[in-house]
């Protein structure tokens, strides 16, 4: 769940996508995602995906079009490419796993599943849009490439329902 999220987050954030497939997202979303989290809940009774399970939860994406408190359309607006807004969520998630290790000394903190649900969220966000940023597909930008960089988020988050749909059986 915690992936489809932070997907869906970028997705949102990105500049020059049309308001009406943005919104077309989140209104596909919000039907997947009620049976994602119903089949998580089911099959995911492990005491480390409950923790996974909260940060997926405290976001507010579907309603507000937020991420940990940051406005995803305010983003959009401030930066004139889609590098720009990876760059952004980035240093933003970095900032909080910092901010989260300087003030933690304990070392069972090491382990991420131990972590509280905010620095989890963080640390999808930093690693999925360090992972989009270093791949070769996000060059050169013009409105091809913000369609495509769109399109391919969707394509991902689709694929991670269709995954978990899978499991519907099993519930």
């Amino acid at each position: 769940m915690l992936p489809v999220v932070t997907l869906m987050s970028i997705a949102i954030a990105l500049p020059n996508i049309p308001k009406h497939r943005v919104k077309q997202l989140l209104n596909n979303m919000n039907q997947g995602v009620s049976l994602v989290k119903l089949i998580d809940k089911t099959l995911g009774k492990n005491a480390q995906l409950i923790n996974l399970r909260k940060a997926a939860d405290i976001f507010e994406v579907e309603l507000y079009k937020k991420w940990l408190n940051i406005n995803l359309s305010k983003t959009s607006l401030n930066c004139t490419n889609s590098k720009e807004v990876l760059r952004e969520l980035s240093i933003k998630a970095e900032g909080i796993i910092t901010k989260f290790k300087n003030r933690e000394k304990d070392p069972i903190m090491e382990n991420p599943h131990k972590w509280p649900a905010k620095v989890v969220a963080a640390n999808s966000m930093y690693r999925i849009t360090r992972t989009i940023l270093l791949s070769s597909e996000v060059q050169e930008e013009n409105e091809q490439t913000y369609d495509g960089l769109f399109e391919q988020l969707c394509v991902m988050i689709a694929d991670i329902v269709a995954a978990y749909l899978t499991n519907l059986p099993m519930v």
